[in-house]
């Protein structure tokens, strides 16, 4: 049973790094009429290939499934789903989740909230407010956080707060590329 839970899971995997989200389906459905219950790596790995195909409804419906089936969404999933969110610019759904990360106490990591962050857009203050969350989670924003946190202040004219992201960054150690400049 396991060795077939652990195929079905490889080819869901795969998927999602060919972004064939569509396939993930059949094979999660695959799965239930073979007797072969998915579990959350299944789900997580389905959820990450319908952030990559850039299908945050499908993904919601997969994250909602996991709970459906009483089992309790792993980081990768709730990272997905939230970066699927923030892919699509559901700002609102990717703070929820994010909340929801921590009341199913989970810690949130730099990738769900580096997701979360990309999720504002033009909402800098929102972006500050996380990213200070972050840090008091102890967690080292990385380049595509500040980059995000840059991005979303560019956006609404707040150059002094790039300044002073910039000033962190440096002093943080944190390896600058050209995306964050730009």
């Amino acid at each position: 049973l396991c060795l077939r839970q652990c195929s079905f899971n490889a080819a869901i995997s795969a998927c999602e790094k060919g972004v064939k989200w569509q396939v993930t389906f059949g094979l999660l459905a695959n799965m239930d009429e073979k007797v072969v219950a998915p579990d959350e790596v299944s789900f997580s790995a389905a959820i990450s290939a319908c952030e990559k195909g850039q299908q945050w409804e499908w993904a919601v419906v997969l994250f909602h499934s996991i709970k459906r089936r009483k089992l309790l969404p792993d980081l990768v999933a709730f990272s997905a789903i939230v970066g699927a969110c923030a892919t699509a610019g559901r700002w609102q759904w990717a703070l929820r989740l994010l909340s929801e990360t921590r009341l199913s106490s989970l810690t949130p990591n730099v990738v769900t909230y580096s997701s979360a962050i990309s999720a504002y857009g033009r909402h800098w203050e929102w972006t500050l407010v996380l990213l200070d969350d972050m840090k008091c989670a102890q967690l080292t924003p990385n380049v595509v956080t500040c980059g995000a946190v840059i991005s979303a202040c560019e956006k609404g004219q707040q150059w002094e707060q790039v300044l002073v992201i910039m000033v962190e960054m440096q002093q943080a150690q944190t390896n600058l590329s050209s995306t964050a400049f730009n």
